[in-house]
């Protein structure tokens, strides 16, 4: 498939440069796009434009070269801030400075936002490659943009197809698409969750995550908590609830109901990026909607995911991983999938008719599956 206007010039081996500034989940759902480069050209240089937030998802990878951190947010501030500029001004000219010791070929943008497109011009790299059209006109900072092989939120499409695509404009070979490989877990984030972990003792844990930056994503509290006091009548399983620093009440509310029979931790705020991906592969089973958690929880490929979907594709944005599974309400709807931040109709029906018995089933089956397997490994 050759879609981009006019061919890109390579070097050999050819120099690459990936920008994907966030969202956490979108960040790892981009990592077969690594991989894809990585296969086709396994001599070239890649690396990557992050944002400071998920520069763990990426810092030390095996199959990137090197690793670039724009401080956007920083840059913007310091517009309104004369006292910034000069600091600013300082850390803009090294992020230059570094991505042209580099001496990319091109930079590809795989976000396709405002945000992305500028910061793809700001690296300096002289050829810039993207999707176009795209979401607030990022394909005008662009020179080679590359037509969407199907519309941005097409739901029949997993959007890591959609960046594979890149790739295949780029080398002109067509790829499999491979599991998301992160970087390894330092060994004192495994050491510092271990002793986070060791007072549930031996007990299969079950990780929750209740918190999303999406409104629409929210799985009622109420269902939480009668999920987590299924899971403490028909189980013999502690709780972990994890989270950001403002999530420490919502995350104490979820797990209340094991609070008492402590069998829970509340791990909210408690865990960095690394910590938190030491944390999931001790569970047995990882609950979350479509968010960041449930991302990283499918590309370690070790804990059962189960991730709770109402405004966003089941088939779009799911997890990848071979020990995922997706739910949703059984109730038609014609507004689903959304893709909205922030449900605006006077019931959100997606959610409220997840059922906490429906999840809750899921999990026993999964981990009445482990066991068998346990069983018969030995």
């Amino acid at each position: 498939m050759k879609t981009v206007a006019k061919p890109i010039v390579l070097s050999d081996p050819p120099r690459i440069c990936l920008v994907r500034l966030s969202a956490l989940g979108d960040v790892i759902h981009t990592l077969p796009l690594l991989g894809q480069l990585r296969d086709a050209l396994p001599d070239a240089h890649l690396g990557w434009i992050v944002e400071p937030a998920a520069e763990p998802l990426v810092n030390n990878h095996p199959l990137l070269d090197a690793v670039h951190v724009a401080d956007r947010k920083r840059w913007l501030a310091a517009l309104y801030n004369p006292l910034a500029w000069a600091g600013a001004w300082a850390s803009l000219a090294r992020f230059r400075a570094e991505v042209a010791q580099q001496r990319y070929d091109v930079v590809v943008d795989v976000q396709g936002l405002a945000k992305s497109g500028l910061v793809s011009w700001l690296s300096g790299v002289p050829q810039r490659m993207g999707f176009s059209p795209c979401r607030e006109e990022a394909h005008r900072w662009y020179t080679h943009p590359v037509a969407r092989p199907w519309p941005e939120f097409d739901p029949d499409h997993h959007v890591s197809h959609s960046y594979g695509m890149l790739a295949q404009s780029l080398t002109d070979q067509s790829t499999d698409m491979p599991h998301p490989l992160l970087p390894p877990v330092p060994e004192a984030a495994v050491q510092a969750a271990q002793a986070m972990l060791a007072p549930l003792g031996d007990r299969p844990i079950v990780v929750l995550a209740p918190a999303t930056r999406w409104q629409s994503k929210h799985w009622p509290v109420k269902h939480w908590q009668k999920l987590v006091d299924g899971l403490m009548q028909e189980s013999t399983v502690a709780v972990v609830g994890v989270g950001g620093h403002g999530d420490h009440g919502l995350v104490a509310d979820v797990v209340a109901p094991a609070t008492a029979q402590q069998r829970s931790l509340n791990l909210a705020g408690q865990t960095d990026l690394t910590t938190l991906q030491a944390v999931v592969k001790h569970a047995a089973v990882v609950v979350a909607p479509d968010s960041m958690t449930a991302h990283l929880a499918g590309a370690l490929n070790h804990p059962a995911v189960l991730a709770l979907f109402g405004p966003t594709s089941t088939i779009r944005t799911a997890p990848l991983g071979s020990r995922v599974s997706t739910l949703a309400c059984d109730t038609p709807l014609d507004c689903q999938p959304c893709h909205s931040r922030t449900c605006h109709l006077p019931r959100q029906t997606c959610m409220e008719d997840l059922r906490p018995e429906a999840v809750l089933s899921r999990i026993l089956e999964s981990m009445n599956a482990r066991n068998a397997g346990l069983i018969s490994a030995r």
